[in-house]
């Protein structure tokens, strides 16, 4: 059958933005793999299925190894950008996501770009909040060995799971092979993303991203804000932190509880593709 869709990037984290029924868990996995697949399909690091084009929606997100992703915060602010294209008169979007609601409020528009704010919700520093499997209220600088290597993991969850390293510099890290054990390692049951953060001073901060489902990526907004969150958390950063990552500038503001990620997205394509559902 043929699909409508939208492909959006925010700081090139590419999502396929689909109109779909939200129940068929399994199908929608499929979907995934197959579009997401740069070779033989569309290409992009997820998919974002949405149930109607309201400013108060709903939404599942599948990574492009078709495994469902509880949030995304460049995810949402791509889906918000194309709810904003379709209604212009809306400023706020309440989208509903497996982690929640996330409240999105439009800033500006700097064609081709839209800008962003986004609730992200309270940061968890419990290790049962990702799940992870330590004991205890939070797990900061918390000791692990990799592959030979002493590591201090601190953990944070953004509605999804997060385990974030601090290094002085990327060149000597082999961060894409640590990223990728880190991911799956028994301490996670439902794997985590994994960041490295190089604090540059108390306002800037740059990381590097091991997305969980997909691997290297090049901006996250979850991403942003745990890395954000932890450095603020062990006294490394003071909000509003400016998170640099390979391809932007993410503002991560952590206001009383909630924590918040500014950004822009943009759409890519939009067009049709055929789908064997079977």
């Amino acid at each position: 059958m043929k699909v409508h869709a939208e492909k959006w990037h925010a700081f090139g984290n590419d999502f396929i933005l689909v109109g779909h029924q939200l129940d068929d868990q399994a199908g929608l996995s499929r979907m995934a793999q197959a579009l997401c697949n740069r070779h033989e399909g569309v290409g992009a690091d997820g998919l974002v299925c949405f149930d109607r084009i309201e400013a108060d929606t709903r939404c599942r997100i599948f990574n492009m190894d078709g495994s469902e992703a509880e949030i995304s915060g460049n995810g949402v602010r791509c889906l918000a950008g194309f709810l904003k294209r379709k209604l212009p008169s809306e400023q706020t979007f309440r989208i509903r996501s497996m982690a929640g609601l996330k409240v999105l409020t439009f800033l500006r528009e700097d064609p081709p770009l839209l800008w962003f704010r986004g609730d992200m919700g309270k940061p968890d520093f419990r290790p049962a909040a990702l799940p992870a499997s330590i004991d205890g209220e939070s797990a900061l600088a918390y000791p692990i060995i990799v592959d030979s290597c002493k590591l201090e993991i601190n953990l944070v969850s953004i509605g999804n799971p997060h385990c974030v390293l601090f290094v002085s510099e990327f060149e000597s890290q082999d961060w894409m092979r640590l990223g990728q054990q880190l991911e799956s390692h028994p301490l996670f049951p439902r794997r985590t993303n994994v960041e490295f953060v190089r604090v540059i001073d108390p306002h800037n901060i740059e990381i590097r991203i091991w997305e969980r489902g997909v691997g290297k990526t090049f901006s996250s907004g979850t991403c942003s804000c745990a890395s954000a969150a932890i450095s603020i958390q062990k006294g490394q950063a003071k909000a509003p932190v400016q998170v640099h990552n390979e391809k932007g500038v993410l503002t991560v503001d952590w206001q009383g509880d909630d924590i918040f990620v500014e950004g822009p997205t943009a759409p890519v394509w939009k067009g049709e593709f055929l789908w064997n559902a079977g």
